[in-house]
């Protein structure tokens, strides 16, 4: 009984500390490798999971004029490139006449520049229902227009300077994503935090999110044939009146920003920032944020019963090899035992992704399984000394 109730508090342990550490923005480990690879072998990475008819995506890339740049005091400074304001106004007064889902424009409107278009454009956005738009920690990222705060959502992410994008984080410094406001605007839906603990809607959650990104999204063309990132001026404004702008809106999520050269490395490649937010949001609508009752219950079964083998006497796995037997010191079969645990847990990892879509986050459990078995072996060799 001893030993059972030891092996279910260390299963307790190990689980919970992994929920903590996977909540973190900046994680040492992260899993975005293995993840990737079984969305390789499943076929799950090429695959759009959202109707795209349902997305109009607005290329702002050559969309562009000179604003004046200025210092906090109001020296002038010189002219900096942002995106056509007369041009946004144009496709946001089309907005109000049709019956969007949503919009948001990837798009910052930062302090010190200024274009002779700024207070129609700021007073659009204001008036606009269901808009969000995307701002960065950080002071020279302020907003121009404090009145438009109610509007702005953080737009940043985990990274490493390895893989590039690895998690979307929901709260951000205690304040919204632009993930979770189009979930709390389109989902009614809310991540709140207490203390170590992440809840929606009464369920544990995560907050720092792996994000699923589909190949095909780096193709220029969809597989009607048609341009999937089409430019603001150049086609839409060209191509169509504005009654059919105005049609093509209604019941869409509108995506507006450059998706030719604001390009974030990722897993898949160069994705555009536009749809880093959007995907992020998209786990979020679909609930791959939650943690069920019935996984934790699973991984705290199966932590309890691989450390009740553990505490069983017993000899480590690399001790029946003939090389390893020979193997004397404590540094290098503690990484022996660090391989055979960790290699144990990605296959644990990737039957749970392909098979039932969960992320699991391993460092924690191979690192305290390791650890905690070479401490029982310590003990072991101890007493019978």
């Amino acid at each position: 009984m001893k030993r059972i109730l030891l092996a279910s508090g260390l299963a307790f342990a190990v689980v919970a500390l992994s929920y903590l550490v996977m909540n973190i923005p900046y994680p040492l480990f992260d899993n975005w490798g293995t993840l990737a690879f079984a969305e390789l072998i499943t076929g799950n990475r090429h695959k759009v999971p959202y109707q795209e008819d349902s997305v109009l995506y607005i290329n702002t890339a050559f969309d562009k004029q000179l604003a004046q740049a200025t210092t906090p005091e109001g020296f002038i400074r010189g002219t900096l490139e942002v995106t056509d304001r007369a041009k946004l106004i144009r496709l946001l007064k089309l907005c109000k006449q049709s019956e969007y889902r949503y919009i948001f424009l990837d798009i910052r409107f930062s302090e010190g520049l200024k274009t002779e278009n700024d207070e129609e454009l700021f007073s659009l956005i204001r008036e606009m229902p269901r808009v969000v738009f995307s701002r960065h920690q950080g002071r020279v990222y302020n907003i121009a227009d404090s009145t438009l705060l109610d509007k702005a959502a953080f737009a940043d992410y985990g990274m490493t300077s390895f893989t590039g994008f690895t998690r979307y984080q929901y709260l951000q410094k205690g304040e919204e994503s632009v993930a979770l406001r189009m979930y709390r605007d389109m989902d009614h839906g809310n991540i709140c935090r207490y203390g170590p603990l992440y809840l929606s809607e009464n369920n544990l959650c995560r907050n720092a999110q792996y994000i699923r990104i589909p190949h095909c999204i780096l193709e220029r063309e969809m597989a009607n044939h048609q341009n999937r990132y089409p430019y603001l001026g150049s086609q839409l404004f060209s191509w169509y009146t504005e009654e059919e702008l105005i049609q093509m809106m209604n019941g869409k999520i509108l995506l507006v920003g450059d998706f030719d050269h604001d390009l974030h490395s990722t897993y898949v490649g160069d994705v555009p920032g536009p749809m880093l937010s959007f995907l992020a949001w998209w786990e979020l609508h679909t609930g791959k944020h939650i943690l069920s009752i019935g996984f934790l219950f699973f991984l705290l079964a199966l932590y309890s019963l691989f450390f009740w083998l553990l505490l069983k006497p017993h000899r480590n796995w690399y001790e029946y090899v003939p090389f390893f037997m020979r193997i004397k010191s404590p540094f290098w079969r503690f990484l022996l035992s660090l391989v055979g645990w960790g290699f144990i847990f990605w296959l644990l990892q990737v039957v749970l992704y392909c098979f039932s879509d969960i992320s699991l986050s391993i460092a924690v459990p191979t690192l305290l399984f390791s650890v905690i078995a070479e401490f029982i072996e310590f003990n072991e060799k101890a007493v019978t000394k």
